[in-house]
């Protein structure tokens, strides 16, 4: 999938992402894969993809804990 975005100038550059934002740096690094940093910039940029990436561990639940 990088290989592909880079392919059409929408690799977002985790240096600047590092820069200018750190928390979502940090999520980019240790969150979830998520299509929605494909959106922080190119041709067809997202502005809300940002909050999206900050806040998508509220809107996603684990498959279940078995208690025993």
């Amino acid at each position: 999938m990088d290989d592909l975005a880079m392919k059409i100038g929408v690799m977002p550059s985790f240096i600047s992402v590092l820069r200018q934002h750190p928390k979502l740096a940090y999520k980019w690094l240790f969150g979830p894969s998520l299509p929605y940093q494909y959106r922080l910039n190119g041709e067809h940029a997202w502005p809300d993809a940002k909050d999206a990436i900050l806040t998508a561990e509220t809107r996603m639940y684990p498959l279940g804990k078995r208690v025993t």
